[in-house]
């Protein structure tokens, strides 16, 4: 079984880190519990994954869920955070999130079951399915001609491939934000296909690999709760909410 990242850093200057009093997502209190502490649950109960080992700040409430906490860099991007994972563990490994308190073990067993051969597999999940069993959630979508899809928040990465490609993983990282700076990378006709809606999920993938030099697949997941992180104080209560309920 594959070895699970957790990601459990984050920026101090962040008002959702600041109204908690807490220096990482992780640690954010939700029904008595820190955050991570559902997402770890989740990940230990699934049977589906080998060690797990957490990245960033750590509570008590971790222990009996973790194989090993390892340190992170100060000051650094959540891709220096994955790096440090990366070269902690050998082989393919999952990388997942500490903001999905709602993650479920049959969540990680599905996409576990089903992982496609790829250096780099990026769960995501469809507007209607969302919706279906989070009515009135906030997210971010993509209109593709397949469907109108969100990101998820659990990855397979193989670190070889990536590794040997990161000057170049960086540069579209640190693009991300900056619309110009993706054009540039990914080209006008992606960009405008994705405005219109008319690329397809496939193409997207081609694109995608081509891009960071390794193979990059998306895996459909029919669980919500895998794109369901909690981003802003609104989301935080609303999760207060749904958990203790």
């Amino acid at each position: 079984m594959r070895p699970v990242l957790v990601l459990g850093g984050g920026n101090p200057a962040d008002p959702l880190l600041q109204h908690y009093g807490v220096p990482a997502k992780g640690l954010v209190p939700l029904a008595g519990r820190p955050m991570a502490s559902y997402v770890l649950a989740a990940l230990k109960h699934s049977g589906a994954v080998g060690e797990v080992f957490y990245l960033g700040p750590v509570a008590d409430a971790f222990q009996p869920l973790v194989s090993a906490c390892l340190p992170v860099p100060e000051r650094g991007t959540p891709l220096d955070t994955l790096l440090a994972g990366l070269k902690a563990v050998s082989g393919p490994c999952l990388v997942c999130t500490a903001d999905v308190p709602f993650l479920t073990a049959a969540a990680v067993r599905d996409f576990v079951e089903r992982l496609p051969q790829a250096a780099i597999v990026y769960a995501i999940v469809r507007r209607e399915t969302c919706e279906g069993q989070f009515p009135g959630a906030r997210r971010t979508y993509v209109r593709l001609r397949d469907g109108t899809f969100t990101g998820g928040n659990l990855f397979a990465i193989e670190p070889e491939p990536v590794l040997a490609h990161l000057p170049l993983i960086r540069r579209v990282v640190e693009a991300r934000k900056s619309p110009l700076a993706i054009a540039r990378i990914a080209g006008w006709d992606l960009v405008f296909g994705l405005v219109l809606g008319w690329l397809e999920l496939a193409a997207l993938e081609r694109r995608a690999s081509q891009i960071l030099g390794v193979t990059a697949r998306a895996l459909e997941s029919p669980y919500a709760e895998v794109g369901m992180d909690v981003d802003d104080l609104a989301g935080a209560q609303a999760a207060e909410r749904r958990l203790s309920a």
